[in-house]
C-alpha cells in the first residue's frame, strides 16, 4: 500500500469520497429521464404537508424570536422614556420654584417702588426665635445705610429694627409685646 492510504481513517475518507462522487455522476446521468421527473413530482407531492408543517413551525419560531426582540427594544425605550420623564418632572418643579421666586421678587420690587423712602434689599443670614422674641441677622449693615430704629419689611411682616448695627451685618430684634405688634 502507498503511504497515502496507510492509515485506516485515510482509507475510509477515500472510500466515502469515491462513493459520493460516483453517486453524483450517476444522478446527473439519470436526471433527464422522464421517469425520474415523475418520481420527483410524486415525492414533492407526498412531502408537501411535511414541508408546510416545517414551514409553519419555522414561522412560529421566527415570530417568537421577533417578539422577544421587540419586547427587549420596548423595554429599553421604556427605560429611556422613564428617565426623560423624571428629568422633565425635575425641570418642571425647578421652573415652578423659579416662577414662585420671581413672583415674590416682583411683589417686593413693586412694594419697594411704591415707597417714598430709601430701601435696601438684604438676605437673612441667621435666625433665632423664642416665645417672646424673634432675632434675625441680615446681610446689610451701616455701610449700606442701615441704622437702629429703621423699619424692616419682610415677606410676611413689618417690624422696627431695634438692634445692633454692624458694618457688614445688622441684628434685628422684634420683641413681641402689646405696644409693638407685628403687622400681617
Amino acid at each position: 500500500m502507498t503511504s497515502l492510504l496507510a492509515s485506516r481513517a485515510a482509507r475510509r475518507r477515500s472510500i466515502v469520497f469515491i462513493a459520493l462522487l460516483s453517486t453524483t455522476l450517476l444522478m446527473m446521468a439519470v436526471s433527464s429521464n422522464p421517469m425520474v421527473h415523475d418520481l420527483q413530482s410524486a415525492l414533492n407531492y407526498a412531502l408537501r404537508p411535511i414541508q408546510g408543517a416545517v414551514a409553519g413551525v419555522a414561522s412560529g419560531v421566527s415570530s417568537v424570536v421577533t417578539a422577544v426582540g421587540e419586547i427587549d427594544r420596548l423595554n429599553s425605550d421604556n427605560t429611556t422614556l422613564r428617565q426623560e420623564n423624571e428629568r422633565l418632572t425635575t425641570e418642571n418643579e425647578q421652573a415652578k420654584e423659579i416662577q414662585r421666586q420671581n413672583d415674590v421678587l416682583t411683589g417686593l420690587l413693586q412694594l419697594q417702588n411704591s415707597f417714598e423712602y430709601k430701601t435696601v434689599a438684604a438676605e437673612v443670614i441667621s435666625r433665632e426665635s423664642s416665645e417672646f422674641r424673634r432675632v434675625v441677622t441680615i446681610s446689610k449693615g451701616s455701610d449700606d445705610g442701615i441704622a437702629a430704629g429703621d423699619v424692616v419689611i419682610g415677606l410676611d411682616q413689618i417690624s422696627h429694627a431695634m438692634g445692633e448695627g454692624g458694618v457688614a451685618a445688622t441684628t434685628i430684634r422684634n420683641d413681641l409685646a402689646k405696644d409693638q405688634p407685628i403687622l400681617r
